[in-house]
C-alpha cells in the first residue's frame, strides 16, 4: 500500500512539472507554494519545478521561485 502511494505521488509531481510549462501564473503560484512544503527523498522533480519557476516569463513567478529556492537552501544542513 505504501509503495502505491509513493507511485501516485511521483505521478502527480511529474504532472505538476509539466503544468509549469503551460499553466497560467495563478496555477504556477499554487504549485510553487505547495512545493515548499514537499518533503521527498528524490529531489529531482522538486528542483526541476523550481528551475522552471526561476526561468518563467512572469516576474512574480520568478521571484517566488527564487525566494523558495533561497529559503530551501538556507534550511539545508551544512556538511562538515
Amino acid at each position: 500500500m505504501c509503495s502505491l502511494s509513493l507511485l501516485y505521488a511521483a505521478i502527480v509531481l511529474e504532472r505538476l512539472a509539466y503544468m509549469m510549462d503551460d499553466a497560467i501564473s495563478d496555477i504556477k503560484f499554487s504549485i510553487l507554494s505547495g512545493i515548499r512544503d514537499l518533503e521527498r527523498k528524490d529531489k529531482r522533480t522538486k528542483d526541476y519545478i523550481l528551475q522552471k519557476g526561476r526561468t518563467d516569463n512572469h516576474c512574480l513567478v520568478r521571484n517566488l521561485a527564487e525566494e523558495i529556492t533561497e529559503s530551501l537552501s538556507l534550511n539545508k544542513p551544512e556538511a562538515d
